[in-house]
């Protein structure tokens, strides 16, 4: 998306469910143009679960489409790096980050699961990278199709548990609610 231009964009947070909607137009060098939409939630049932969706649909002429859903670990304010002892791993299909907080030295655990909801579905590759480990996919899409991938995010740190990496991966691993279903609950 660092290429193209943009138009329409807007931003809608609904205070009933504290859904964030971003939906923009996107036009590429190609001329392709796709309609883009970003849905987030933070779980109000489960303070460890967060999930993020973005759909793209072409609306010009089929596209193919790459995704890289990842888990940031390179967070930083005011050239300040927050984490520190940073370990990437993957377990099935949950990939996961850990480090300890600069400060604090207090662990923290986030564990990543992808669905894809709809008709078109990727192949997901898992991506190892030190500080940013995720996944790569790609689609190729027809006019009328539109292509979905859902990220949820289990957070837990070392105030939750003692053994933090190991709840967020179990915890991870047993979730199977859709992000439709996780609204619903809102």
């Amino acid at each position: 998306l660092d290429r193209g231009q943009f138009c329409d964009y807007s931003r809608v947070l609904d205070l009933r469910s504290g859904e964030l909607r971003r939906n923009f137009y996107w036009t590429p060098e190609s001329g392709a143009t796709v309609q883009v939409t970003f849905r987030r939630l933070a779980s109000l049932n489960d303070p460890h679960l967060a999930a993020v969706e973005v759909a793209v649909e072409p609306l010009v002429r089929p596209v193919k489409v790459r995704m890289r859903p990842r888990i940031a670990g390179f967070v930083e304010n005011e050239n300040y790096l927050h984490w520190r002892e940073l370990e990437p791993g993957r377990q099935g299909d949950v990939a996961w980050l850990t480090g300890l907080t600069r400060t604090t030295g207090k662990r923290l655990v986030e564990a990543m699961r992808l669905q894809q909801p709809g008709e078109v579905q990727a192949e997901p590759h898992y991506t190892d990278s030190p500080l940013n480990p995720g996944y790569n996919l790609e689609a190729s899409l027809e006019l009328g199709q539109r292509w979905a991938v859902a990220k949820h995010v289990i957070v837990y740190t070392s105030r939750d548990s003692d053994k933090p990496v190991a709840d967020a991966l179990a915890k991870a691993v047993a979730h199977t609610a859709s992000y439709d279903d996780l609204l619903a609950e809102a």
